[in-house]
């Protein structure tokens, strides 16, 4: 999958689907489904979101799962004063059209572009037979009575219910980084971790223990992660993820690793004694494997 992130862009023949895809939800993969149908054309996914804003997935987790879907280029643009400047009509001729050799696009229905946001779905089909190519608009994804969104799926996920999450993405929420050196107290009490540093803007559930599920090796490993501020051995106010895998051994510093969240264990508490956190520790070892169905 090839990477763009300036223009001109440069792609022929060309199958989008374009959106801000903050998710990659269930009404999200509607779309990216439609596109990678068309097997005959590159098919490419337009992100139109602004990496500053709260997001569910950074731009590197939207790319690796846009990567693991098969998409043969990944748009996005540090800055999208250029794009959001422009006017509607001349997005679709000189970006999709000449840029982009459109054959064919989908979009949601609520998709707005161009200056002013006044192009949308509605245009892109007026367009449609002048330039060439076919439009697709795709229904949202309705779950118990509601439209799948992304906003919906972040409240979700604040309110720490991670069934709901799953459901609503069609997958569990992870966390994907490089795995950075620690202090290494883990260690001492017989718990190492593998340490992660987020982005302020990354939508994480509340500060707890979680059972968790990674991939190391092509092997699966389950574990329970501590995500929050440490207070135990901490008086900082920065937040991160501490993950341990259960019966791994290996070196996992500089590795990038999915992290999905499977289900809480406990609230993040503050312990008397390193004593006392390796106790909890040890109880909650229990309960993951109590709990996780190995495959």
């Amino acid at each position: 999958m090839q990477i763009l992130e300036e223009l001109p862009l440069s792609i022929k023949n060309s199958a989008v689907c374009i959106g801000k895809f903050d998710g990659f939800h269930l009404g999200h993969m509607r779309l990216i489904r439609s596109v990678l149908n068309h097997t005959e054309e590159n098919t490419v996914i337009f992100s139109l979101r602004n990496e500053q804003n709260e997001s569910l997935f950074t731009l590197k987790e939207q790319r690796r799962m846009a990567r693991q879907l098969g998409f043969s280029y990944f748009v996005s643009f540090k800055d999208l004063s250029q794009i959001y400047a422009m006017d509607a009509e001349e997005f679709i001729q000189t970006i999709l059209v000449d840029q982009c050799d459109l054959s064919y696009i989908c979009a949601g229905k609520d998709f707005r572009f161009g200056n002013g946001r006044k192009g949308d779905v509605k245009l892109l089909q007026q367009k449609s037979s002048r330039f060439g190519y076919q439009c697709v608009v795709v229904e949202d994804r309705i779950h118990q009575g509601e439209r799948i969104s992304s906003t919906r799926v972040k409240n979700a996920l604040k309110d720490g219910d991670l069934n709901e999450v799953t459901t609503m993405l069609g997958r569990p929420f992870f966390v994907y980084d490089t795995v950075k050196p620690g202090e290494q107290l883990g260690r001492t009490i017989g718990f190492p971790t593998a340490n992660f540093s987020l982005p302020s803007n990354k939508c994480m559930p509340p500060h707890g223990v979680y059972g968790v599920k990674a991939e190391i090796g092509k092997k699966f490993y389950y574990g329970m992660a501590n995500l929050g501020l440490r207070p135990t051995v901490s008086k900082g106010d920065r937040v991160t993820l501490e993950v341990h895998f259960l019966d791994y051994s290996g070196n996992l510093y500089n590795k990038d690793i999915q992290v999905d969240f499977l289900y809480p264990i406990r609230e993040e508490k503050k312990f008397d004694s390193l004593e006392a956190l390796q106790h909890q520790l040890e109880m909650d070892a229990k309960t993951v494997k109590k709990t996780v169905k190995k495959p």
